[in-house]
């Protein structure tokens, strides 16, 4: 994937980088089991990302774009577990409890990586990281 044109692998990633927010939202009678997952599958998008871009920049705008999957994906399925299944005040901490977790996992490991990434290319010679 890597010898794909930016052009063609950005739109991609785009794509794979969506299905999990999908399959949350779609598998959300699973409650609790889909919260646990999903942010250890957010990390490894993470680190997919880091090793299928090249430039700092666009590195951190999809993992921009994780990080707002992993938020909107949560809030919805939080709200329709809340609705469809159980209607009690420990749906609502335990998914609010899961998208802090996602969020600090993403958040963390794209700040992590993306200073080792920037590091790297800066030692490379590659100053303009646009």
């Amino acid at each position: 994937m890597k010898r794909l044109p930016l052009k063609y692998r950005f739109p991609l990633l785009i794509l794979i980088n969506s299905l999990p927010f999908i399959f949350d939202i779609v598998f959300y009678e699973n409650g609790a089991y889909n919260d646990l997952l999903f942010p250890i599958v957010f990390a490894c998008l993470v680190s997919m990302n880091y090793y299928l871009l090249d430039k700092t920049l666009h590195y951190v705008l999809i993992n921009v774009y994780v990080l707002f999957g992993v938020i909107f994906s949560g809030v919805v399925s939080t709200f329709l577990y809340y609705n469809n299944i159980s209607s009690d005040g420990e749906t609502l901490a335990v998914g609010e409890a899961m998208i802090f977790w996602g969020t600090a996992i993403v958040i963390v490991t794209t700040v992590i990586s993306g200073i080792i990434k920037g590091l790297i290319n800066r030692k490379k010679g590659e100053f303009s990281d646009v």
